[in-house]
């Protein structure tokens, strides 16, 4: 699952210097407030922190008009939020800062405080690690067929069903044996049709039913 991209914008009048005045011109302080929280889902639904901080930065309004994106990827660079969330944000705070700049209320203002404040919110069900833990361990224990040996196939020993035999029937196809017909004995006794056999080992070298290894 992806994870999840939020900001809001608004006017921080936090902490703001005394000595604006002796600013050479006209700056924004950009505060950006960064959090980065892991969503649990299973068993229960909680917000498990990852990364949180806050850095200002003191930049001139001319300056952040002419060359905001840039500026902005700078600020945004060590938070690692990609591409696609930086072409949608940057618009929204560029406009913000250019509605506040340009407020009749703000004239002889020198310093324009902005908070720009970003929630990346990435879900984690453990119930994916638990199925994609149980697919690879089915997977491990996934035999690998091997055929048997074309010799140990062209060797097979046949035998005639009588009266006294106990196997009555062919384990892979399940037709009874019929009185005189000839099957094929493998070294592990087991009787099998000589069609039936044959195209199982040329698949598998084990015995369908005790798993006995024929030689490959």
């Amino acid at each position: 699952m992806e994870s999840v991209y939020q900001y809001h914008c608004w006017e921080d009048q936090n902490d703001v210097p005394n000595n604006t005045t002796q600013l050479p011109c006209h700056c924004f302080l950009i505060r950006l407030y960064f959090c980065h929280v892991l969503r649990l889902e299973y068993p229960q639904r909680n917000l498990v922190p990852l990364t949180s901080f806050n850095q200002s930065t003191l930049v001139p309004c001319n300056a952040f008009f002419a060359v905001g994106p840039t500026i902005l990827a700078n600020i945004f660079s060590n938070t690692g939020v990609p591409q696609d969330f930086l072409d949608t944000a940057t618009p929204s705070i560029l406009s913000f800062a250019s509605v506040m700049f340009n407020d009749a209320r703000n004239i002889g203002r020198v310093l324009f405080p902005i908070a720009v404040f970003v929630l990346v919110v990435t879900p984690y069900d453990e119930r994916d690690q638990i199925d994609r833990a149980i697919r690879e361990s089915m997977e491990a224990r996934t035999v690998k067929t091997v055929p048997a040996a074309k010799s140990s196939i062209d060797g097979l020993k046949k035998v005639r069903i009588d009266d006294f035999c106990s196997i009555r029937e062919c384990s892979i196809c399940l037709e009874e044996f019929c009185d005189g017909l000839e099957v094929v004995c493998l070294p592990c006794l087991h009787l099998y049709h000589k069609d039936c056999i044959v195209k199982w080992l040329h698949t598998s070298h084990l015995c369908p039913l005790c798993r006995f290894p024929m030689p490959t």
